[in-house]
């Protein structure tokens, strides 16, 4: 059986292949959103997932260290990486401690924020193309971007909010109070977008300059507030 879907939640995958399997279907391979599964005892194996260990390939040192803890390798897709082991050797996930999870989160976070920053910036040449030429192909390639940028920066803050989460466990501290704190900081950045914003639109300097700032300024204020709505609803979530 195949199964098209689109994740950028590693722990909601996990959550889905694990139900799957104690629906009696055990992933054995995906690639790029489209997951293959194969029959078997209902909640035989658990999941989990990572990104490999040397970009796009898992190094075969790492595949040993698998093969000895009966953890079984399925595949590589893209920067990510699946694998199971057997449910009666009890629980399982690679990362147990805080530590080491946190490291985990972080890598993930700043794979998703590269990403997102490279497709604002190819959204923003597309757009120049189109302002210059009127090429439709351009304006249609931007706004391609431009979503494709939107869900990458929320797969970002997403975990980044799990970060969040982990470190107030591992510190013992209060994670609304870290929330707060964050909120604060966008607050800042809104506000250095607008006044980014102002001094483009004020015209002070030579015209290409102006513009620049105020598009980038714009920018910043369109990021500071999809971090600020994300932020909000993740505050009322806790």
């Amino acid at each position: 059986m195949r199964k098209f879907k689109i994740m950028f939640d590693k722990d909601k995958e996990i959550e889905w292949l694990d139900e799957m399997c104690r629906k009696g279907w055990a992933v054995k391979r995906f690639k790029y959103g489209l997951y293959t599964f194969e029959p078997c005892a209902q909640g035989e194996y658990i999941f989990d997932t990572d990104l490999n260990d040397k970009g796009l390939y898992v190094s075969q040192s790492y595949r040993d260290l698998l093969e000895e803890m009966d953890i079984e390798f399925l595949c590589s897709s893209g920067f990510w990486f699946l694998v199971r082991r057997k449910a009666v050797l009890g629980p399982f996930e690679l990362y147990t401690d805080y530590e080491s999870k946190i490291a985990q989160y972080r890598r993930i976070r700043n794979m998703f924020k590269g990403g997102a920053v490279l497709e604002l910036l190819l959204m923003y040449i597309e757009l120049g193309i189109f302002a210059l030429k009127h090429e439709p192909m351009a304006l249609i390639l931007g706004i391609l971007l431009l979503v494709m940028f939107f869900v990458l920066f929320k797969a970002a803050l997403t975990m980044d909010d799990r970060l969040a989460v982990l470190k107030a466990k591992s510190e013992g501290g209060d994670v609304n109070c870290i929330m707060a704190q964050r909120m604060q900081k966008v607050r800042k950045m809104l506000m250095v977008g607008v006044v980014i914003s102002c001094l483009g639109l004020l015209k002070i300097f030579p015209a290409p300059f102006s513009d620049l700032l105020a598009g980038v300024g714009t920018g910043i204020e369109l990021v500071a507030l999809i971090i600020f709505g994300w932020r909000k609803r993740s505050r009322n979530m806790i």
